[in-house]
């Protein structure tokens, strides 16, 4: 079957967009249709992977693939932060798919928890499949992929040109393939067999696809899903089995924890306050000192920065009126370039990210 049916890529409909914050990790991830799909490394314009989603068998002449088969509902795990809750809910009432998937905050690898819920019948009466479709370095020809295992670990692996990936399962894999795809791939496998027959180990340099059937009645159809990312195979090992031992509690923990906390550094956008500046800094009103005042207290009573970290900068005159500048605050605490607040015979202006405590109520008693 070399080298497989010309590669393509997949949908652009996205439902959620992720990375860890930080330096540490190199992965970014998309979803469609309740799966993976373009996941890039170590550039977010270096696509590593089509897709990754699950296929489902039962008996001989049920065959369910999650991404077509089922209604896909999104949710954030926690507010605001890009990690994510899919729940995938065959349309025939046979099954139900829990994921909760996001980017290890440590080693380059992406986390996916998941839960198989048979809604008819037992899990017993089901056959779990995972796919993969590697296309490393933007390319989906010429990658190489076969079955092996690192550090004991039993994995699914690709590599091209540079960037390699490992795939592996906290519950025991039952079968694994290797394949070209459209011609000895897993879903081609499946497709005609409504199970993996074929047992190939390994795809050289053309459009692969991985395939492994996953242990349901392991751990009660739970299951955690670590893919790994590297300059090499071993350097992806190793990552898929970090993020597998370290858990799926303890990469939300510090992958939640860091979004939170640079969240609560931004200004709300939000929270507009409209003030005349005629008022504040035109002839006649209270100047420069009233509009430093107002910000002052607004930013500082929210904790945003501290008082002696705020700076101000006032321009010249034009056409005998003053031109007032603000300073921006920047996270750090720094005073960056100045934010100009336009010309004062505006009568009114908005003046961004200051909080709603009676803004205008303060600056007319001034």
């Amino acid at each position: 079957g070399w080298p497989g049916i010309p590669a393509r890529w997949t949908s652009s409909a996205k439902s959620g967009v992720g990375t860890a914050l930080g330096s540490n990790s190199r992965v970014w991830f998309t979803l469609s249709h309740g799966i993976f799909n373009e996941i890039y490394y170590p550039r977010i314009d270096q696509a590593c992977v089509r897709d990754m989603g699950l296929i489902v068998a039962a008996g001989a002449d049920f065959l369910s693939e999650e991404k077509r088969d089922a209604d896909s509902e999104v949710r954030w795990l926690s507010e605001g932060v890009p990690a994510f809750s899919l729940v995938n809910t065959c349309r025939q009432g046979r099954y139900r798919i829990e994921k909760q998937i996001l980017a290890d905050p440590q080693p380059d690898a992406l986390m996916q928890r998941t839960r198989f819920v048979a809604r008819q019948g037992g899990l017993a009466d089901y056959r779990l499949y995972v796919l993969l479709a590697p296309h490393l370095g933007n390319h989906g020809a010429g990658n190489t992929a076969w079955i092996g295992a690192y550090k004991g670990q039993p994995m699914l692996f690709a590599e091209r040109d540079g960037n390699a990936l490992a795939l592996a399962c906290s519950v025991p894999w039952l079968k694994r393939s290797a394949g070209f795809a459209g011609a000895s791939d897993g879903w081609r496998d499946l497709s005609a067999h409504n199970q993996l027959t074929w047992d190939y180990t390994r795809a050289e340099n053309g459009n692969v696809a991985l395939a492994a059937q996953i242990d349901l009645g392991a751990d009660e159809g739970e299951f955690l899903l670590t893919l790994g990312f590297g300059r090499n195979v071993a350097e992806a090992g190793n990552r898929a089995l970090a993020a597998l031992q370290d858990g799926f509690e303890t990469g939300q923990a510090e992958y939640v924890r860091a979004w939170q906390n640079w969240q609560q550094r931004l200004l709300l956008l939000d929270d507009l306050v409209v003030v005349d500046l005629l008022a504040l800094a035109g002839p006649g009103g209270p100047h420069l000192e009233a509009l430093q005042e107002l910000v002052t207290l607004e930013v500082v009573e929210r904790d945003l920065v501290a008082d002696e970290d705020l700076g101000f900068e006032v321009g010249g005159h034009r056409e005998g009126k003053p031109d007032v500048h603000a300073a921006r605050v920047a996270l750090d605490g720094s005073v960056e370039e100045p934010l100009d607040l336009g010309e004062l015979d505006d009568l009114v202006e908005p003046l961004r990210h200051l909080g709603p405590r009676h803004a205008e109520d303060r600056a007319v008693q001034e």
